[in-house]
């Protein structure tokens, strides 16, 4: 093997080791969303260099030798489906590059990640290798474990940076929890197996990891990460008693308490003082997910064979969020991902997806089995000799080695498939997949003695060779050019809007604008920087407003500005509510500079409604709309339906109750305004002003009802001007002058500078 072939081998090894163990830790706070699309461009880095590596070292070696596997066609098939889904996409440019805050669901994602599987597939050639994998992948997780304890016990000195605030691995901490059980198999299985003498380097360094891990799941103290925790354990343990002369006891008994241990937690609880005060997450029910699901599927017949597009969830969120939904604490949110990975692929890339995917988890189970439980199968070799011959994962005493290994390995990705089940899954979870399955059919080959097709292309029989490769070299520049201008485009404008966030937060909204449209130029495709830009605009038009002299034109402008980059928006992303939703708040803002505005407020609202025909909030703003638009008829239907989906709807009973008082309907303005005064009994404002409608009334024992209220209002909040004022007058009515005298007073304090409170205890001082 000649130097540069070398080099390419460490090379291509130190690009999978890159992707194993540095990607679950990596972020960079540069970019607007930290985490997930700094994992996403390193592992579009690392798998592209392997690539190109492998690629030139065959053109070296004239030859090069591509491994070939029960599943390769379903993996081929889940390209061509998702392929397919992503030209079909309710937003092509989402199911293509992802939305920047979730790349990974993407179509190219998942290019990576099957590029990565071949990556490792094709260049792992010895089970030190393997092993060195695994102990690389264990690294990261001991010290994304350490991250979280520290993190979640206030240890680290970290306050104030810029870093995660509870994981570096992934967004939540139930995707950590899985992430570390999955890596725990994997260290149990590398230690588990005999060796000589129990107390040596594996053994110290599995116990420290392993007592790790579980320090951290403790932390975590989740009794779903516990469930997978004990599922996966059990797993181990059928696979290593099945061989027990070849594992070590100590180990199996361990793994025995950990079972017990999780077993116990998922019962009783984890102990109060030992996990940490964690945030609750937000997601959404497998229920719900499921409803959205098979409502987004029967829409059409190309939703039922290719589903809405990958990265397209929220749309079908949108459309088909069912009505009880309204009852939940986040009804307010639109969630761009389902309850669990397996729903997701379900609804984004519809029937024929999910078979293909289905295809892969059954040819992957019955060839890992068949591997396991039968020896010496001979599959029909194609091109070259055994593959025992080119990965030496050893014989004699390794077998036993290989043999435990090859079981972590399979119950690492019998865990993750059952989790695809239970979660969503981030970048650390899609390379653990795929990982596993790569190095799992590696040692299966050997283990069961199996042969392996193979593709091989031999530049040396072609007499053309030094065409082609000076064909291939020009053509991996070429790649290279193109990945560092095209995602590096990408990359750009997140920096930049990362900076435009920063330069919000302290109010410099002129350079939060100019950063922002850097980013529109660099990717003119993606709708969200419109709208962030568009943002940027109306805050500038706000600062403008607040100077001594302010410029009506310039504030027009700018107003201007911002409704033409959000109607820019809905045209990249016509299917999107949040953009027509977004555009509507532009127009809104655009109210007082001109006389259409809130004509185009309505359209933007109903073509809104057309995509989420389930949230109150849209119709409750369109009806606001309509009343300023003076359609009382059509803003009291709107309202109305606005708290028919939602009949806890405070807000909705509120403003019904003011197009009533509008309409001089006093009746159905006080039962409406009770209504939302009993869902939310202390709110002094909705007090109060149950408290004004009775007092406007006036009849039988209202003033009464209206000083009980006005009292309860007063008492809520003490500083409550209106709620004081309005007992004033109500006393001064009553001719209680002193009472009303001492609130008047108590309201100058508040306002010290309004002239009709002056004025009234002037004239009641003067009575």
């Amino acid at each position: 093997m000649t130097k540069a072939s070398r080099f390419l081998d460490r090379l291509i090894a130190l690009c999978i080791y890159g992707v194993v163990g540095v990607v679950p830790l990596f972020f960079l706070p540069v970019t607007a969303e930290a985490v997930e699309f700094n994992k996403q461009f390193l592992l579009y880095f690392l798998v592209i260099l392997g690539i190109i590596a492998w690629v030139i070292k065959g053109i070296i070696t004239k030859k090069l030798v591509i491994r070939r596997t029960p599943l390769d066609i379903p993996l081929l098939l889940i390209i061509a489906t998702m392929l397919i889904a992503s030209i079909a996409s309710k937003n092509r440019y989402l199911s293509f590059w992802g939305d920047f805050g979730m790349l990974g669901d993407s179509f190219v994602s998942f290019i990576f990640y099957i590029l990565f599987y071949f990556l490792v597939l094709n260049n792992v050639e010895s089970v030190k290798k393997v092993v060195r994998i695994i102990i690389v992948l264990a690294v990261s997780g001991v010290l994304s474990s350490l991250y979280f304890i520290g993190q979640s016990l206030g240890i680290l000195p970290l306050s104030g940076l810029p870093v995660p605030r509870w994981t570096a691995s992934s967004d939540l901490p139930t995707h950590f929890g899985y992430y570390i059980t999955v890596v725990m198999i994997l260290v149990l299985s590398l230690v588990m197996a005999k060796m000589r003498g129990f107390f040596n380097k594996k053994n110290i360094f599995g116990l420290i990891a392993v007592l790790i891990f579980l320090a951290a799941l403790v932390v975590l103290g989740f009794k779903s990460v516990w469930l997978i925790v004990a599922v996966s354990i059990f797993l181990l343990l059928v696979f290593a008693l099945s061989r027990i002369e070849e594992v070590e006891v100590p180990w199996v008994s361990l793994s025995f308490g950990i079972l017990v241990i999780s077993i116990l937690f998922i019962i009783l609880g984890s102990p109060a003082f030992l996990t940490a005060n964690l945030p609750t997450e937000v997601s959404l029910s497998p229920g719900v997910s499921w409803n959205v699901t098979t409502s987004a599927l029967s829409e059409n017949l190309k939703n039922f064979l290719f589903g809405s597009g990958p990265a397209t969830f929220v749309y079908d969120f949108s459309a088909f969020r069912p009505e009880a939904f309204n009852s939940n604490f986040a009804w307010s949110l639109r969630f761009n991902r389902p309850y669990s990975a397996i729903i997701g692929i379900l609804s984004t890339n519809g029937l024929l997806g999910t078979i293909a995917w289905i295809s892969l988890f059954l040819v992957a189970l019955g060839t890992f089995f068949v591997m396991w439980f039968v020896k010496n199968i001979k599959i029909k070799k194609k091109t070259i000799d055994k593959l025992s011959d080119l990965i030496h994962l050893g014989d004699g005493d390794g077998d036993a080695f290989a043999h435990t290994l090859y079981a972590g390995l399979m119950t690492g990705w019998l865990t993750l498939l059952i989790s695809m089940f239970f979660i969503t899954f981030t970048t650390v979870h899609w390379v653990l997949f795929f990982l596993c399955l790569a190095l799992t059919f590696l040692l299966g080959m050997d283990f069961s003695k199996k042969e392996s097709n193979t593709f091989t292309l031999s530049l040396k029989t072609l007499p053309q060779y030094t065409l082609i490769s000076s064909f291939i070299y020009i053509l991996v520049f070429a790649l290279i050019i193109v990945l560092v201008i095209f995602l590096g485009r990408f990359y750009a404008g997140e920096v930049y809007k990362a900076q435009a966030i920063k330069y919000t937060t302290v109010g410099n909204h002129t350079q939060a604008a100019t950063v922002m449209f850097k980013a529109v130029s660099l990717n003119p495709s993606y709708s969200k920087y419109y709208l962030d830009l568009a943002s940027a605009y109306i805050g500038m038009a706000v600062v403008a407003s607040q100077n001594e002299t302010p410029d009506p034109q310039r504030i027009a402008n700018l107003v201007a500005s911002a409704v033409n980059q959000a109607r820019e928006a809905t045209r990249l992303s016509p299917n999107d509510a949040a953009s027509w939703d977004f555009l509507a708040t532009m127009y809104a803002t655009a109210r007082p500079l001109s006389q259409n505005a809130n004509s185009f407020a309505i359209s933007a609202l109903e073509q809104a409604i057309k995509l989420e025909k389930t949230n109150p909030r849209l119709y409750l703003d369109l009806g606001r709309a309509k009343v300023l638009q003076k359609d009382y008829s059509g803003a009291r239907e709107a309202l109305e339906k606005a708290v028919t989906l939602k009949p806890d709807y405070v807000l909705g009973y509120n403003v019904i109750a003011q197009l009533d008082e509008i309409e001089g309907k006093e009746n159905e303005a006080i039962e409406h305004m009770s209504v939302a005064a009993a869902l939310s009994p202390n709110d002094p404002v909705l007090i109060y002003n149950l408290g004004r409608l009775y007092y406007n009334r006036a009849k039988q024992d209202d003033l009464v009802r209206a000083e009980q209220l006005f009292l309860r209002a007063a008492a809520l909040n003490e500083n409550y001007a209106d709620a004081l004022w309005s007992l004033g007058v109500l006393y001064e009515r009553q001719g209680k002058t002193s009472q009303a005298l001492q609130l008047y007073r108590r309201v100058e304090t508040l306002n010290p500078g309004n002239q009709d409170v002056k004025q009234k205890i002037q004239r009641l001082i003067g009575a």
